[in-house]
């Protein structure tokens, strides 16, 4: 009897530890960081500031499992990838409403890339869907890579993607590379990168039954003159 219990007590342990170790992240956010850069998270929200406080952090993305919750956390952050660390300057509390912060220190030369996973406790919020766009922008989701688009813009210029074909408005404008078809789905979530390029770049409409399950995106450089960009798309 002893021996059975013994027995059962450590295929206890076990399931336990498999679940802790299947654990998955509450969000995860890539992005080059040079020298220093701080992640400010509230809910769904996420920004980025670099050293000087501007909001510009290349190939920055990011995806929520769950939104970070009203209530005191202790909140962990495991680098994934990057030569440098990751140290929590502020766990959510009520007094600075429910906000982490979270600085990303790079001190070698140049810029690095990192890949960070947080983890918090959900509370009430677990089970909400990942990819509902109420609770996540399209920009901010990480998605496997389904085009890439290259170019010269003078101006604002428009990319469209249907099935496993692409072109620009005005026509005849950059190259496009379909890596994977663009399914026929309502509120696909869509994630856009800029490698280059010193303009702007956003999401006009994502795939639907309205537009014939287009995805549209547009590039809208300042000048003067024109500039080389290269832009992928991922769903």
């Amino acid at each position: 009897m002893i021996l059975k219990l013994r027995v059962l007590a450590a295929l206890v342990l076990c399931a336990a530890g498999a679940v802790a170790q299947e654990r998955q992240p509450s969000l995860v956010w890539e992005g080059e960081v040079d020298q220093l850069a701080t992640i400010f998270v509230r809910g769904t929200k996420l920004r980025v500031e670099d050293k000087a406080g501007s909001l510009a952090v290349e190939r920055a993305a990011f995806r929520f499992v769950e939104p970070l919750p009203d209530s005191r956390q202790d909140v962990q952050v495991k680098v994934v990838e990057g030569r440098g660390e990751a140290v929590i300057v502020a766990q959510p509390s009520l007094s600075n409403k429910y906000t982490l912060s979270v600085k990303v220190e790079d001190k070698q030369e140049g810029s690095g890339f990192y890949s960070l996973e947080f983890y918090w406790d959900a509370g009430p919020f677990k089970g909400h869907d990942p990819f509902s766009k109420k609770k996540l922008p399209a920009e901010g989701v990480i998605a496997p890579r389904g085009m890439s688009w290259t170019g010269r813009v003078d101006g604002t210029l428009r990319v469209v993607v249907e099935g496993r074909e692409a072109w620009s408005e005005p026509k005849g404008v950059g190259q496009a590379e379909i890596v994977r078809n663009l399914p026929a789905e309502e509120g696909l979530p869509v994630a856009l990168r800029k490698h280059s390029g010193r303009g702007k770049v956003k999401l006009v409409e994502g795939p639907s039954r309205r537009n014939g399950y287009k995805l549209v995106f547009e590039i809208a450089d300042p000048g003067p003159g024109a500039d080389e960009y290269d832009v992928e798309a991922g769903w």
